[in-house]
């Protein structure tokens, strides 16, 4: 349901998840609360990272724009 129709709730307490940039560093701070001692933590919380670089990434290549449910 979230896909057809974000709640304004969202839009107003969690605006940086509509740009690359701010969705970037959401995750890498994820990844770095989920990275733990075990290593199916440190793996989720490395892929997740690495996730939220390539976010931060995309925000710097003028040829992508973001998906419709990002604007």
């Amino acid at each position: 349901m979230l896909e057809f129709r974000i709640p304004p709730q969202v839009a107003k307490y969690a605006s940086f998840m509509f740009s690359f940039i701010g969705r970037g560093v959401f995750y890498i701070f994820i990844g770095s609360i989920v990275v733990g001692t075990n290593w199916w933590k440190s793996t989720a919380g490395t892929i997740v990272g690495i996730i939220g670089i390539g976010y931060c990434v995309l925000e710097y290549i003028p040829s992508i724009e973001p998906p419709a449910n990002m604007r």
